[in-house]
């Protein structure tokens, strides 16, 4: 986490796809590996609740890229999740969610906000 937040590594979309990468395990003062994408100014991050199975996660992935997951993160995930509902366990698909802000997020947490000229 420190070294994604001193890198101000930021690309647009953050694939993490390993076990409590959103929440879960935490590090200094409840920072997670996903919010800290968030913090460094990526626009959008998968990450999964809870653990998660190697060879599965590989499918969600592959799945998401093939449903638009580059152009609509969350719109892709939700659209691999309804393809899984009636053939796989809830357990194993609902562990993966997109955080994401159209705005960076500031060290407070907070959403910063800057002029993009819309009136």
């Amino acid at each position: 986490i420190d070294q994604v937040l001193e890198a101000r590594l930021g690309p647009t979309l953050v694939v993490l796809a390993s076990c409590h990468s959103g929440a879960g395990a935490k590090w200094g003062g409840g920072e997670t590996v996903a919010n800290a994408f968030l913090r460094a100014g990526s626009r959008d991050v998968l990450a999964t609740f809870s653990s998660v199975e190697d060879a599965f996660t590989s499918d969600v992935v592959k799945r998401f890229y093939a449903a638009g997951g580059l152009e609509d993160p969350p719109g892709a995930l939700a659209r691999v999740q309804r393809g899984m509902l009636h053939g796989e366990p809830p357990r194993r698909w609902a562990a993966f969610f997109v955080a994401g802000s159209p705005l960076p997020i500031a060290d407070d947490g907070r959403t910063q906000h800057r002029d993009i000229g819309v009136r």
